[in-house]
Formats: structure tokens, sequence, C-alpha cells
């Protein structure tokens, strides 16, 4: 179900959004509660979430810059190695300020591949 919507929304295979919806999975797991004490705070919730959509906000302004300064394949390469550190980060995210900051950096770049 969820590869049936990413691949129909906006018409072509958008594997960021399926991510998205993978992580509202995750936010009702007890475990990743405990870990970010999350219980019932439905507003830290939101801010995880939201952050994929500042990230990609911040990206898109950056893209057209980095672009133009570093050329195609040097911005290909940049927004592969800014998503790696920030999957790194949330991977390894010791609270709610790192996992915040690393699905911001990760979904930062996504416009720019």
């Amino acid at each position: 179900m969820i590869k049936a919507f990413s691949v129909s929304h906006r018409g072509r295979n958008n594997t960021n959004r399926s991510l998205l919806i993978i992580l509202g999975g995750i936010l009702t797991l007890k475990d990743f509660e405990n870990r970010f004490h999350l219980h019932g705070n439905e507003t830290s919730k939101g801010v995880i979430v939201g952050s994929y959509d500042l990230g990609c906000l911040g990206g898109a302004l950056a893209t057209g810059p980095i672009g133009s300064r570093i050329g195609r394949k040097r911005s290909i390469l940049l927004g592969t190695t800014v998503m790696m550190i920030g999957a790194f980060l949330q991977f390894l995210a010791p609270n709610f300020g790192v996992m915040t900051a690393g699905r911001s950096d990760t979904y930062s770049m996504t416009s720019i591949q």
C-alpha cells in the first residue's frame, strides 16, 4: 500500500514521500516514544514530521544557487553526501534535537536529486 501511494503521488515514484509515510508508523512504537520522550506529546511528534518539510523547503531554495556555483554533477554529489550524513544522524540520534536535525538535514537535499 505504501508503494502504491508513492507511485500515484503526483504521477511519479516519490521515494521520499513514502519515507515520510513510514515514519508515521514508527511514531506509534513504544520504543520510539520512550527513546525520545514523546508519550502524549503530539507537538513534538509534529516537529519531527514537519522537519521533513522544512528541510525540503531549505533545500529547494538553496538548489539553484548551489547548482549554479558548483555545477550539476558536484551538486548531486553534495546532495548525496548531505543526505547520508542526515541519515546517519537519524540512525544514531540520542535525543529529540539530533533526530529533528537529522531529518531536516536528510531531506534538505532531495530537490537536488
